[in-house]
C-alpha cells in the first residue's frame, strides 16, 4: 500500500487503506515520511518503507534531524513490535545539492516467503 505524503490534505488513513487489503497476505506500506511508522505498527503492518530524512544530508543537520525524528525514525532498519521499518537516506537531496557525511543510496530488499 502506498500513501501520499503527510503534508497532503487528501491523505487516506492507513486504517481505510487496510480495510480494502487482502489480509491473508503480508502488508507492506510505502510511506515517504517515517513520522508515520507508528501508524504501521498500530495496524500490524509487516514492513514499512520510508525515506524523507536524507539521513540529515550534511553536518550539522545530521544531528538535528536525528534529534527531531528519534533513533527509530531517522535511518536504518528497525524492528518495532511486529513491524520492520526501513528508512533510507535516498538517492537525491533536499534543496541544496550537497551531501557531507552521508551517502545517497538505493536499497535492495529481498523478501522470502
Amino acid at each position: 500500500a502506498g500513501r501520499t505524503d503527510g503534508s497532503c490534505n487528501e491523505r487516506t488513513s492507513l486504517e481505510d487503506i487496510i480495510s480494502n487489503a487482502v489480509l491473508d497476505k503480508p502488508m507492506i506500506v510505502l510511506d515517504h515520511n517515517p513520522e508515520f511508522i507508528d501508524d504501521a505498527v498500530k495496524n500490524h503492518v509487516e514492513l514499512v518503507l520510508c525515506g524523507h530524512t536524507h539521513r540529515g544530508q550534511f553536518f550539522p543537520v545530521t544531528v538535528l534531524t536525528r534529534l527531531a525524528h528519534g533513533k527509530e525514525h531517522f535511518y536504518g532498519c528497525h524492528k518495532i513490535e511486529d513491524t520492520t521499518a526501513v528508512i533510507t537516506s535516498g538517492a537525491g537531496f533536499f534543496e541544496l545539492p550537497v551531501r557531507i557525511g552521508t551517502d545517497n543510496e538505493v536499497v535492495s530488499i529481498k523478501l522470502k516467503s
